[in-house]
C-alpha cells in the first residue's frame, strides 16, 4: 500500500512540474511569434526598399523562406494576382487560418497587411517602420513576461505537485 502512495506522490510531483513547464513554454512561444512577426516585417521592408518588390513577390518570398515557422498563415497567402480579391483581404483571410496567433500580434499583422501595396514605396516604408516599432515594444513586453512569469509557472507547478504528493503520503 505504501509503494502505491509513493508512486502516486511521484506522479503528482511530475505532473505539477510538467504543467508548470507547459505554461512557461506557452509564454516562450508567444515571444517567438512576436520576434518572427518583426522579422517578417523587416524582410518585407528590405525588399520593398531595395528591390521595389510588389505584394505578390513578397508573398512568394515569404512562403519560400522557411524562416517563419511560428507564422503558419504565410502559406495561405496568394502568390499571384487574383482579380476577385484584394491582397489585404487575402492577407486577413490567411491570418484567420492561424487561430492560436496572439491578439496583439494579429492586430499588428492585420494592419501590416493593409499597408502592403497601399501606397508608394516611401509611404509603405514609413508605415512599416511604425509597425516594427510597435512590435519591438511588444516583444520586449513578451520577453519580460516570459522571464518573470515563466519562472513563476515552473515553480508553482512543481510546488503544487509536491503539495499534492505530501497530501497523498
Amino acid at each position: 500500500m505504501m509503494l502505491i502512495r509513493v508512486i502516486a506522490a511521484l506522479l503528482f510531483t511530475a505532473a505539477g512540474g510538467a504543467f508548470g513547464c507547459m505554461r512557461s513554454e506557452q509564454l516562450r512561444r508567444r515571444t517567438e511569434v512576436c520576434h518572427q512577426a518583426e522579422e517578417l516585417m523587416r524582410v518585407c521592408e528590405f525588399h520593398i526598399r531595395y528591390d521595389g518588390a510588389d505584394v505578390y513577390a513578397l508573398s512568394g518570398l515569404l512562403k519560400n523562406s522557411g524562416s517563419f515557422g511560428r507564422l503558419s498563415f504565410i502559406q495561405g497567402l496568394p502568390a499571384e494576382f487574383e482579380p476577385e480579391q484584394s491582397f489585404s483581404s487575402s492577407w486577413s483571410a490567411a491570418l484567420h487560418t492561424q487561430p492560436e496567433l496572439p491578439d496583439d500580434e494579429r492586430e499588428i499583422l492585420t494592419r501590416f497587411g493593409s499597408v502592403l501595396g497601399s501606397a508608394d514605396t516611401e509611404g509603405q516604408i514609413r508605415q512599416i517602420e511604425v509597425l516594427i516599432g510597435e512590435l519591438e515594444r511588444l516583444e520586449d513586453r513578451r520577453m519580460e513576461e516570459y522571464l518573470r512569469k515563466g519562472k513563476l509557472y515552473r515553480s508553482l507547478g512543481l510546488l503544487t505537485g509536491v503539495l499534492a504528493a505530501v497530501l497523498v503520503l
